[in-house]
This record gives structure tokens, sequence and C-alpha cells, in this order.
């Protein structure tokens, strides 16, 4: 997930790793009937978590849209004017960094029960859906493609700098 937003004279990035990956069945080889895998993704967190996250993003954006006269853009970028007076814009960097400490709250909480997380993920998807001979490889190709707890806790980024107006 990656938001680069343009508010006025200032660039708002907000960031993080989505802890996911593609579920690739080799459909060509599998009845149609019997498919049940088509473009899915598996998760590491959990829902409850994968939903706070969501919701989260979607109070910051549209706090973000509503102090704009007026947005367009993308599922990746919104571009805006900001419609304060000097006050007002400092209540709204104000509110912003507010937000970015309730970021990186839900960013610890989630760190703080990373390691379990990450191996209850292995083990459910392990388990379930690998043969028991092959089950420590796909344990130890699981373990290389997913972030280290540091690297995902640096990815997480709600961050304001000025951008010169050209």
């Amino acid at each position: 997930m990656e938001d680069i937003m343009q508010v006025g004279n200032m660039n708002i990035k907000f960031d993080r790793i989505e802890l996911a990956f593609p579920l690739e069945a080799p459909t060509d080889e599998i009845p149609e009937e019997y498919r049940c895998l088509n473009n899915s993704e598996i998760h590491v967190l959990p829902k409850k978590i994968r939903q706070k996250l969501e919701d989260f993003d979607q109070k910051v954006i549209s706090f973000i849209e509503e102090s704009m006269d007026s947005s367009f853009g993308t599922d990746q970028q919104i571009l805006g004017i900001v419609k304060q007076d000097e006050d007002e814009f400092e209540r709204f960097l104000e509110k912003l960094n507010q937000y970015r400490e309730e970021y990186f709250e839900l960013r610890d909480e989630i760190l703080s029960q990373y390691d379990t997380l990450v191996e209850n993920f292995i083990s459910f998807f392990v388990d379930a859906c690998v043969k028991k001979e092959y089950r420590e490889k796909a344990r130890a190709s699981l373990k290389e493609n997913i972030p280290s707890k540091e690297e995902y806790g640096d990815s997480f980024v709600l961050s304001v700098e000025e951008k010169d107006m050209e």
C-alpha cells in the first residue's frame, strides 16, 4: 500500500508493506469444477488486524479529502488544494500528527505480536496446504519471503514534507 497525496505545497506519504502473497493455482491442469483458487491472496496478518489497518487507512484518507476544496485521483494518488487559512492549516497538520501517532501505535501493537503472527501463519498454511515431506522446505521458503519484524516496522510511514512549488 502506498499513497502519496499532494495537499497544497505539501506531500503526504502514507505507506506500509502489505503482508500478502498471491496464490496461483496451475489452473490449466485442474478441471474447471475443481478450481477453488483463482487469483487469491494469503495474508500473514489475521483478518481482524487487517481490518483495523484498512479502517485506519480509510479514516486518514477521508480526513485529507475532506480538507480539500477539490480532489481527483486514483487508488494510488489524491491531488487537491487545501481550503484552510493558516490557522485551519495548522489544525490540519496537528490532526494529521495525531493520526501519525495512532498509526505508529497500531504498528507497535502488531510488532508486539509479530513473531507469533508469522509463526502461526506459517504453521497454519504449511500444515493445511503442504504434504508432510515438503513442510520443512516450505516453512523455510515462507520465512525467507516474509519481511523481518524490523523491515515491517520500518515500512510504516505517515509523513508530511514541503515540496517546491514551480
